[in-house]
């Protein structure tokens, strides 16, 4: 059972953990947005099959709000999720997580991918 907000002695407990794998656990990316302080150098986050359609840091922040930046954070498995929308959700990810290195989206369901005009969009993609 994951409490939210961790305790402050959470933050000192896991300082070097490096790979967290909460597959088929329930967890949300709101849960994980609780997490960033607590979890300083994770670099590989597995959160597959968890049911997630959104990104949102919280259900009561505004849909598309920006996300709380994670830069040791260089790959992410979000796949089997319930993910729909590229623009507004997804392409959040690079100025959330400067450092990424790999996306894994596969068993979503998101239509298309949107690049904007340049094909850089900043936040980190391009």
């Amino acid at each position: 059972i994951l409490i939210f907000p961790p305790p402050p002695s959470l933050a000192a407990a896991f300082p070097l953990l490096r790979q967290l794998v909460l597959n088929a656990t329930g967890a949300t990316f709101a849960h994980i947005e609780l997490l960033k302080a607590a979890l300083p150098a994770l670099e590989d986050l597995h959160m597959a099959s968890n049911n997630i359609s959104s990104l949102d840091a919280s259900p009561s922040s505004p849909p598309g709000a920006p996300l709380l930046a994670w830069p040791s954070l260089k790959s992410l498995d979000l796949s089997d999720n319930k993910l729909s929308r590229w623009t507004g959700d997804v392409d959040r990810l690079g100025a959330a997580f400067p450092g990424l290195q790999k996306l894994i989206l596969n068993g979503n369901q998101i239509p298309e991918v949107v690049v904007p005009e340049g094909g850089g969009g900043g936040g980190g993609w391009g």
